[in-house]
């Protein structure tokens, strides 16, 4: 449901399974690591010839482009442009990932732009995880009680995601 309300002036909601198990598409607002709110979304889709579920988390490039200098992202050539914020809002992602990790168990989560269905655990299980990722992927470690994240890593970065 849509309001002509800013996020700020709309009633708030206690977020719940039933929300999810619904389909519903929930909208909110985020705080990023630099402190900036920007609208967010949150929704559940289910794929029915997989058996698989998806919950989704996402920032509009719009909105994190009140936040973050993307310019021209993902269309621009230069991607050095674009590593700071990447991997702050990547590490973001994972932080939030294994919160929901510690509550929920799932065996693949995936962060980057428009990933879900790209990948199906049923097909790391098989193939393992690509050396070179356009996205990243976030696993049950090896202990079963952890999250690893393996990042993308398609733009050769210099920076790991958790200097």
């Amino acid at each position: 449901m849509f309001s002509d309300k800013e996020p700020h002036e709309q009633k708030k909601i206690e977020l719940n399974k039933k929300h999810i198990q619904d389909g519903f598409h929930l909208r909110g607002i985020a705080t990023l690591p630099n402190k900036s709110n920007v609208a967010c979304g949150t929704l559940s889709v289910r794929e029915i010839p997989y058996n698989v579920d998806w919950l989704i988390f996402y920032i509009p490039m719009g909105a994190l482009a009140t936040a973050y200098d993307v310019g021209g992202y993902p269309f621009s050539k230069d991607i050095a442009d674009h590593i700071v914020w990447m991997v702050t809002i990547e590490k973001w992602l994972y932080n939030i990932a294994d919160h929901v990790f510690k509550h929920i168990d799932f065996k693949l989560g995936l962060i980057g732009l428009e990933v879900s269905g790209d990948a199906y655990s049923s097909e790391i299980a098989s193939d393992g995880i690509p050396d070179i990722r356009e996205m990243g992927y976030l696993i049950e470690g090896k202990d079963k009680d952890t999250l690893e994240f393996l990042p993308a890593n398609w733009f050769n970065r210099e920076t790991d995601i958790f200097d």
